[in-house]
């Protein structure tokens, strides 16, 4: 037990839930191996969220979310696969490689809620872990997996939408430096989308690394499993980040704020270029009406996509460093519930951004209605061969007589 000293101590709490002094240096790891998983972790399930009314609220809460999330995200994808099969030409923004990138978001978002919020509503409803802590660590190493895929997603978007926007104005960079680089790249093929969805997975995997692979330099980073302090299978985190550390903290601030910022650079450089292609008249005029209002349609939804991912998924930071405070324990726990049944919104989110575009309501609407008709059409002939069968029999029937 020596190598697991650093981990969070339960005698450092008096009372975690119901657990009372279990002395084990890592609860964590002494339930995987004395194999008494669904005892201890019941023990040790949080108080605060026994309450009937706060179990009710949780459960509820991740239901809504995922039932949004799954179909929603499943509608967007089958949606506009869909459109840009049958019919491309009645969308000129499948041109556009940002829709594939946002249909790579959309799948990021329905994993999720496969993969992360089950399990949650699982361990909610059974106030405790009622799987073992090898399939606990497996599944929330994925959902971390996921959750930084999207966030780079969403960046990779805004980098390719000032590439675009940059692209289509033909103007040089406006930062004096480099006023006289034109900022032309490529224009990249069907092979350049897959890179742009393959990137984030492999940075994705990057970011987990140090907890995922359980590192010891330069520090504990901790590990992936269930926490029986906060009753959520995420991180166990080393003891010293009660001192002002929080290893998972700050692995999330990294993750959070590099997206965040090249989203943030890249919408305001995108504001500045049509606004000055707007006040003097550049070649961006030269676009038609149709496609001009399309593509501010979509910079719009795109903008508010990114405001979304900042306002559900940016007070996270603060409930990841929560376990480095010195706070009361129902205090953190508290935090620590409620900020992440917060931030689980921004699985279904999108989908409602999504419904506000023209262009996602019209392949919406074109989807279900062309489902409608062909299940309609199905029904009709299975009703008339059944009739025609009827009447086979029938004449067969006077015949025989």
């Amino acid at each position: 037990m020596d190598e697991y000293d650093n981990f969070v101590d339960p005698p450092d709490y008096p009372l975690i839930g119901d657990c009372y002094n279990l002395g084990f240096s890592s609860p964590d790891i002494v339930v995987s191996e004395l194999h008494t998983v669904v005892n201890l972790s019941m023990k040790c399930y949080p108080t605060i969220m026994k309450i009937p009314a706060v179990k009710i609220l949780l459960i509820m809460n991740l239901c809504v979310v995922m039932i949004i999330g799954v179909f929603g995200n499943l509608l967007t994808l089958s949606s506009v696969s869909y459109c840009y099969v049958k019919c491309k030409r009645d969308f000129p923004g499948f041109d556009n490689h940002v829709y594939i990138l946002m249909l790579h978001l959309s799948l990021c978002d329905l994993l999720y809620c496969l993969v992360g919020l089950p399990p949650q509503i699982y361990i909610y409803h059974s106030e405790g872990l009622p799987y073992s802590a090898h399939i606990c660590k497996i599944l929330s190493s994925v959902r971390n997996l996921i959750a930084y895929a999207d966030f780079l997603s969403l960046a990779t978007i805004a980098l390719l939408r000032l590439h675009a926007t940059v692209k289509r104005f033909d103007v040089f960079c406006f930062f004096k430096t480099f006023e006289k680089i034109p900022c032309h790249l490529p224009c990249p093929d069907i092979t350049w989308p897959l890179l742009y969805c393959t990137m984030p997975w492999l940075l994705s995997l990057v970011i987990i690394s140090p907890i995922l692979f359980e590192w010891k330099t330069p520090v504990d980073w901790g590990r992936y499993g269930y926490n029986l302090i906060f009753g959520v299978c995420n991180t166990v985190t080393p003891k010293y980040s009660m001192s002002g550390i929080s290893p998972n903290g700050l692995i999330y601030t990294i993750g959070f704020f590099v997206p965040f910022l090249a989203i943030n650079i890249s919408y305001c450089c995108i504001a500045r270029i049509m606004a000055a292609q707007e006040d003097g008249g550049g070649q961006g005029q030269n676009l038609s009406t149709s496609s001009a209002a399309r593509q501010r349609n979509l910079h719009i939804t795109l903008t508010r996509v990114c405001g979304s991912y900042a306002i559900f998924t940016g007070p996270l930071i603060f409930v990841q460093w929560i376990e480095a405070a010195n706070l009361e324990l129902e205090a953190m726990i508290a935090i620590h519930t409620f900020g992440f049944a917060w931030y689980w919104w921004i699985y279904a989110i999108n989908f409602i951004v999504y419904m506000r575009n023209q262009d996602f309501r019209d392949m919406y609407r074109r989807f279900l209605g062309d489902v409608y008709t062909n299940i309609k059409t199905r029904i009709k002939r299975m009703s008339n061969k059944n009739g025609q069968n009827s009447i086979y029999q029938l004449n067969a029937f006077k015949y025989m007589q």
